[in-house]
């Protein structure tokens, strides 16, 4: 495990460092804007879809073929990326976190109530995209698995604009406590994490090369 977690470490510095500065240079930008909600959003999210583009640098070189060979298990491939995923996202996390606060500061709007809700909702939308997409690419691979993704956002997105502010709003008036609110939304975010996980592991054991 700690082979291909430095294995894909090596790839992410070789490949997407350009992108990493750019994700960890957003949240800053938070601090100077105007209107800077997509700046706060943008980081968490497509730090967690690097994992699809080590994937596809795999598949490119064919390292998915030769690492079949090697003493390790499907299963351990899979939790290497997800490790990968986590590791990324809850350093961006933190940052876009401590950048939000200093603005809110700032600005003299440090409400906690409102902050831990916006931070849960970063939180629930970073990891909506890799929890969904990585089953799909562990199944399909990285080209296929990426219009399987596309489909399955679109599909969420409909759902979410008929009901989920619906939701969002019953969830919070029943709760009463925004921090209890953000509590759920972690525990929603682990699940979805590990239900995720399970299933790529199941597609990525039966797939065939």
């Amino acid at each position: 495990m700690k082979a291909l977690l430095y294995k894909d470490f090596i790839s992410l510095w070789k490949y997407c460092k350009g992108y990493i500065t750019i994700y960890l240079l957003f949240p800053f930008l938070t601090i100077f804007a105007e209107d800077y909600q997509f700046l706060k959003y943008y980081p968490l999210v497509f730090s967690g879809m690097l994992v699809t583009t080590l994937i596809a640098y795999d598949e490119r070189d064919k390292w998915d073929k030769l690492c079949l060979a090697l003493p390790v298990t499907r299963r351990q491939i899979v939790s290497s990326k997800y490790l990968i995923a986590i590791i990324l996202q809850s350093a961006v996390f933190a940052l876009t976190s401590i950048i939000c606060a200093v603005q809110r500061s700032l600005a003299d709007d440090m409400l906690w109530g409102s902050f831990l809700l916006e931070m849960g909702a970063i939180l629930l939308l970073g990891i909506a995209m890799p929890a969904i997409m990585l089953p799909c690419v562990f199944k399909l691979g990285s080209e296929k698995g990426r219009m399987a993704y596309l489909v399955s956002l679109v599909l969420i997105l409909v759902v979410a604009a008929s009901g989920g502010l619906v939701l969002a709003f019953i969830v919070k008036v029943s709760i009463g406590s925004d921090l209890l609110l953000f509590l759920l939304i972690l525990v929603a975010v682990v699940l979805a994490y590990a239900y995720s996980w399970l299933l790529s592991v199941r597609f990525y054991e039966k797939r065939e090369f």
